[in-house]
């Protein structure tokens, strides 16, 4: 009987032992297995930084390859713009200092019967006009300092019929705003610039940067006439002098 109580606290003891040996096992089991999952997604993480740094590496130097003719093309492609842009702006004497000569060059002349669309036509004649040296063109537009519009050829030369007349078409005089947000002309002028006469009609427009007042000069001598638009952000702000004596220089060539 007391052998039996003498072995129960020894077995209990080994028991206890056992139990801290398994956990101390399991403990060890995980952190070797977690350890080798580590270095195992390490080892592959850095396999495929290195694939990454070489095609890298590849990429960039293709691209090193190739820069010099894209440097080659985007020089091409600017000068060609510039060049279509600007090939009728002419490097001759103007009468003002620091200004530009616009020559069309014997380009498409149009003619009209009401004033509002033009039909091209081909005629032997042409114009030249100069303009402010700061002033950039493009197509058939003018674009400031700032880069806003300032101008364009609306059309520009004009063949008249016999009789025929700047705006001699009839058209409502409206101080009144309509409501429809559309263009409204607010005053139609008479005018003589230089040797050549015409009318100046001034409208009124909403555009998305605001209210705009369009001033378009036609300018007529004999069969010949010009047509051109320039604009304002607000009425009678000074710079009809300017447009008047930009079309001052207009010539019939």
């Amino acid at each position: 009987m007391n052998e039996q109580n003498d072995l129960q606290p020894n077995e209990q003891i080994q028991s206890s032992k056992n139990i801290w040996i398994i956990i101390a096992s399991v403990i060890l089991t995980a952190l070797i297995i977690g350890s080798g999952v580590f270095w195992w997604q390490k080892t592959i993480f850095q396999t495929e930084q290195r694939k990454f740094q070489k095609q890298l590496v590849l990429v960039n130097n293709q691209l090193e390859l190739v820069r010099p003719e894209n440097e080659k093309l985007t020089e091409q492609i600017a000068e060609s713009k510039l060049t279509a842009t600007n090939e009728n702006v002419i490097d001759e004497p103007v009468s003002n200092k620091g200004w530009k000569k616009f020559n069309s060059g014997g380009e498409l002349v149009f003619s009209t019967e009401n004033w509002s669309s033009y039909p091209g036509t081909k005629d032997n004649f042409s114009f030249s006009i100069e303009y402010p040296g700061e002033w950039q063109y493009y197509g058939s537009v003018f674009h400031d300092s700032n880069g806003n519009k300032i101008a364009e050829f609306l059309p520009g030369l004009v063949f008249l019929s016999p009789n025929q007349k700047c705006f001699d078409v009839n058209e409502v005089y409206n101080e009144e705003d309509n409501g429809d947000g559309e263009s409204k002309l607010i005053s139609r002028t008479n005018i003589v610039i230089g040797d050549k006469i015409g009318v100046l009609k001034i409208y009124e427009t909403g555009t998305k940067s605001g209210i705009w007042y369009p001033n378009i000069f036609c300018l007529s001598e004999g069969e010949k006439a010009f047509v051109m638009s320039f604009y304002e952000h607000e009425l009678g702000a000074g710079d009809k002098e300017l447009f008047e004596k930009i079309l001052a220089t207009l010539k019939f060539e």
